[in-house]
C-alpha cells in the first residue's frame, strides 16, 4: 500500500461479543482504532427471534460458525412449530452430527432448496462468525482505513468431532503440544495451513479472504496465553 504503511486488521470471536482492533504501522498502540459489536452468534439469535415473532420460517446459509446464542434460538423457533432450513455448512453450526441436526427439527437443503424456501418468504439468515462487509462499512463510517496488509483471527474451536465430544478433542490438541514441548506459536496458522479438523475456524478465517491478504488464525485459548 501507499507508503508501505503496514496495518493489520485482528478479530476476535467471542460468544458475545466480536472485538476488533486496527494495528496501524505509524500509530502509537493507544491510538489504534478499537471496537467492540455484538458476536455474528448473537445477531443471527436476534433475526432467527424477529422470524420466530412473525411466525416465518428460516433460511440458515452459509459457513459453519459458532454456537451459543443462535443455536438456542434455533430450538426456540423449532419448539414454536415453526419450520427451519439449513445448508449443511451452516447446520454444522449446531452439531457435528447432521444426523443430530435433524433430529433437532433442521430441515437439512442443499443451496438449490434453500433458495426456493427464500422466495417462498422464508427469513434469509446468513451464517458466518465475521460479516466483513459490516465491519467494513463500520471502519469506513469511523473514517479508518479499511485496506489492510494481513489480517488475524481468533474464535475458540472445538474441533470437527461427529462422534465424540468435540471439547475433548480440543483438550486433546493442546495436551499434544505440550508434550512434544511445542511453543504456543505452533498453535497458530495462515489461513491455508489451518488443520481440517478446526472447521470453525478455517470457515471464520475463509470470512476474511476477500481482502486478498495473508491471514493468521488461532484459538482463542493459545491467543490469550499469548497475548499475556
Amino acid at each position: 500500500m501507499a507508503g508501505g504503511e503496514a496495518r493489520v486488521l485482528a478479530v476476535d470471536v467471542g460468544a458475545g461479543t466480536l472485538d476488533v482492533l486496527v494495528a496501524e504501522q505509524n500509530q502509537r498502540p493507544e491510538n489504534w482504532p478499537k471496537l467492540v459489536v455484538p458476536s455474528r452468534s448473537a445477531a443471527v439469535a436476534r433475526q432467527i427471534g424477529a422470524a420466530t415473532a412473525e411466525r416465518r420460517a428460516v433460511v440458515f446459509r452459509g459457513p459453519t460458525m459458532g454456537g451459543g446464542a443462535d443455536s438456542r434460538a434455533m430450538k426456540a423457533h423449532v419448539a414454536a412449530g415453526l419450520p427451519f432450513f439449513a445448508t449443511a455448512p451452516a447446520a454444522l453450526t449446531f452439531d457435528d452430527d447432521l444426523a443430530a441436526v435433524g433430529a433437532a427439527g433442521v430441515q437439512v437443503l442443499d443451496e438449490a432448496e434453500a433458495e426456493r424456501e427464500v422466495q417462498r418468504d422464508a427469513v434469509d439468515v446468513r451464517s458466518g462468525d465475521v460479516d466483513l462487509g459490516a465491519l467494513a462499512k463500520a471502519l469506513a463510517c469511523l473514517a479508518v482505513p479499511t485496506a489492510v496488509t494481513a489480517a488475524a483471527v481468533a474464535a475458540q474451536d472445538h474441533g470437527f468431532s461427529p462422534m465424540a465430544s468435540n471439547r475433548i478433542l480440543r483438550f486433546r490438541t493442546w495436551e499434544r503440544a505440550v508434550a512434544e514441548h511445542r511453543p504456543l506459536s505452533s498453535l497458530f496458522w495462515r489461513a491455508e495451513s489451518i488443520p481440517t479438523l478446526l472447521t470453525r475456524l478455517r470457515a471464520a478465517a475463509n470470512c476474511l479472504a476477500p481482502l486478498g491478504v495473508p491471514i493468521l488464525a488461532g484459538d482463542t485459548g493459545p491467543a490469550a496465553l499469548l497475548g499475556a
